[in-house]
């Protein structure tokens, strides 16, 4: 799942308590939209430090 970081309250944490690895963090730290597992994003997300972005897929048209 993508997620999107609440920029602003990361700023107030470290990597040590969360969920996901370091690298991941330092990447939601700077701003950049990140994949994670379900439950990772899910857990984050009940924290209010990311937010999950749905991917919208399109869809052909169909020939007539």
């Amino acid at each position: 799942m993508k997620v999107k970081p609440f920029t602003d309250k990361l700023q107030k944490f470290s990597a040590v308590g969360m969920p996901c690895s370091s690298k991941e963090f330092n990447d939601l730290k700077d701003g950049k939209e990140i994949a994670l597992t379900k439950e990772t994003a899910e857990l984050m997300q009940s924290m209010g430090l990311v937010q999950i972005v749905e991917d919208k897929k399109s869809k052909s048209k169909e020939n007539k």
